[in-house]
């Protein structure tokens, strides 16, 4: 049968790689933290584990519209930040957090 990343669209068949769901989840879950409970209105964290280790990533809220700015990242790692786009802003509506940017530099 297909596997599951077959079966999640272009972006499974054509073999690029994505965030692992749990690395995701973790930074949406630092985001939805820094915006809700401690009303942050610019944080940045530094990625210590996972894909994208060693690079950070940078978050300036607005009224409930996040922006997201990865940086620090190789070329290899920019990709799966672009290839994981959309389910991070799956996961951050989710929480009730629009992403409204996401850069990656």
């Amino acid at each position: 049968g297909p596997t599951p990343q077959a079966a999640a669209g272009p972006q499974g068949a054509a073999g690029v790689k994505q965030i692992p769901p749990e690395i995701l989840e973790k930074l949406v879950s630092a985001v939805y933290l820094a915006v809700n409970d401690k009303g942050l209105k610019e944080f940045q964290i530094e990625l210590k584990d996972g894909p994208l280790k060693g690079g950070f990533l940078k978050l300036s809220a607005d009224r409930g519209e996040i922006s997201l700015s990865f940086f620090g990242l190789e070329g290899g790692q920019k990709r799966l930040v672009e290839a994981s786009k959309g389910e991070l802003m799956r996961r951050l509506e989710k929480k009730g957090l629009r992403l409204h940017k996401l850069t990656v530099s």
